[in-house]
């Protein structure tokens, strides 16, 4: 890879961004077919999603009790079927999990793994509680095979109640009569649970039980045209995010003498938008697509909050990016240039006709744009007859772009 290549971080960014989008396209030939899956299934009652449960008792397992008692000490045993295992797989394959009502999610301790023996496809896989699980109440229990997720069924820990609501699209798991039908196939491309993880880890801030599920019942390609889908709030204007920006003034260049700790935090830090940031990346649903791809447009068109020091100024660079993440290059580009943060931290907005500042011109040609060399269709650098590589533009070039990029400056509000 050439060095010119090594030294563009921000353009190595944008090919990352189009790597995203070419996963989503790549797949999507298989997106349509059957969503396929080996994943197992933890069995519940036949009339509910509450676990089929047991506890040990010396003359076997006694699938009386409903309710158990919290601590480590407690023992639960709860049934899984749809698992293959090979001659050498044990209890070590599979990791199991607990959620209550306050989204606290507990590990739980394998402690045995048997086939039954009436029914040699279904296991008893025999938990220990964690002791932080206190009288919880309804927790949900998945158990993890391969990378694989079951179900969520519901575990009284305590008492019966009080828990979490059911998945989304959840339904009974009962007792199988006959042994489930496990096919053997060949195509890597079909959307298991590593896939789904994988797809969640480029597609998103991070992969979660909900939105695996969510994959689990549709497509990538179903996701992500809801993804994609333009947003309307109450008012019927576009929504770029899942939680509203931070309604954010403009303050005087030079902090008051009555700015206090707070209001210093509040109107000349990025506090305000990091708050925002991390609950949209966190917490937000139907914006995770296009807020991923914003970031990446973010470690492109880089700003700093260093020189522009208050979040109300970089409030519009942000949306810029948000409004132009599913859109058109040439447009997001008019729009950045424009934008007032990146006119401060580039320089474009102290060029003038006496003193002229390149700095802008050779940012968007060498790290927006076309970048230094001309290239191959396959990427590689052009050569001339003597071998040299050939530049896209010459100082010339930067001087035109300087010119045209002389002349704008801020909006000035004399009020503040």
């Amino acid at each position: 890879m050439s060095s010119e290549f090594n030294n563009r971080p921000r353009l190595r960014s944008l090919v990352l961004l189009g790597g995203l989008f070419c996963l989503a396209l790549s797949v999507s030939t298989v997106l349509a077919e059957e969503n396929i899956d080996a994943a197992p299934i933890v069995i519940s009652q036949a009339n509910s999603t509450r676990a089929l449960t047991a506890v040990s008792m010396r003359q076997g397992l006694n699938s009386t009790t409903h309710v158990f008692q919290p601590g480590a000490k407690t023992r639960i045993t709860v049934f899984i079927t749809n698992v293959e295992l090979l001659s050498d797989e044990g209890m070590t394959a599979f990791r199991a999990d607990a959620e209550d009502g306050r989204h606290y999610r507990y590990p739980l301790q394998i402690i045995s793994l048997a086939p039954t023996v009436e029914r040699s496809w279904v296991y008893a896989l025999t938990l220990k509680l964690h002791n932080g699980m206190g009288d919880v109440g309804d927790v949900l229990l998945r158990v993890n095979w391969r990378g694989m997720s079951s179900n969520r069924v519901r575990v009284a820990i305590g008492h019966e109640g009080d828990g979490l609501k059911d998945d989304e699209g959840a339904q009974p798991t009962p007792m199988p009569d006959r042994p489930p039908r496990i096919e053997q196939i060949d195509s890597v491309g079909l959307p298991f649970t590593g896939d789904r993880v994988r797809f969640m880890e480029q597609a998103t801030f991070g992969p979660n039980a909900t939105l695996e599920n969510q994959l689990r019942r549709t497509s990538y390609s179903t996701w992500i045209f809801q993804q994609m889908e333009q947003k309307r709030d109450a008012n019927n204007g576009l929504r770029f995010s899942t939680f509203p920006y931070p309604n954010l003034q403009l303050q005087p260049v030079a902090i008051p003498s009555t700015c206090d700790v707070i209001c210093q935090r509040d109107n000349y830090s990025m506090y305000p938008l990091q708050n925002w940031f991390f609950r949209e990346a966190l917490y937000g649903e139907d914006q995770q697509l296009r807020r991923r791809a914003a970031w990446a447009l973010h470690q492109i068109f880089v700003v700093s909050g260093r020189e522009t020091v208050q979040p109300s100024r970089m409030l519009p660079y942000l949306q810029v990016l948000d409004r132009h993440a599913f859109g058109n290059y040439r447009d997001l580009l008019k729009d950045i240039t424009l934008n007032p943060a990146m006119g401060n931290y580039l320089d474009m907005a102290i060029s003038t006709r006496q003193s002229p500042n390149e700095n802008y011109a050779r940012e968007i040609l060498q790290l927006f744009s076309i970048g230094l060399d001309m290239l191959n269709p396959d990427g590689t650098p052009m050569l001339d007859s003597q071998g040299n590589r050939i530049p896209t533009y010459d100082q010339a070039t930067v001087n035109g772009f300087t010119k045209v990029f002389t002349g704008w400056s801020f909006c000035e509000d004399t009020t503040v």
